[in-house]
């Protein structure tokens, strides 16, 4: 929880990678005051609550490798 604290300030009103976003409780605290959060996790049952327990209309949770992600596309 301290890394996100600590990074919230830095995220306010931009786009933010959380990579390893697990449950998604770190990635629904970056999006109280960044413009858009992209959260990325291996591990699909954590996605899969996320998505159910963390969400927000500026949250976006992908079940994948960050080495397969899109080059190019913004998250």
């Amino acid at each position: 929880m301290g890394r996100y604290l600590l990074f919230s300030g830095w995220a306010k009103d931009r786009e933010v990678l959380d990579i390893a976003c697990g449950n998604g409780y770190g990635t629904h605290l970056l999006s109280r005051v960044a413009k858009r959060v992209t959260g990325v996790d291996l591990n699909i049952p954590l996605v899969e609550f996320a998505r159910r327990h963390n969400a927000a209309p500026n949250i976006r949770y992908l079940d994948q490798d960050l080495l397969d992600l899109p080059k190019g596309e913004r998250y």
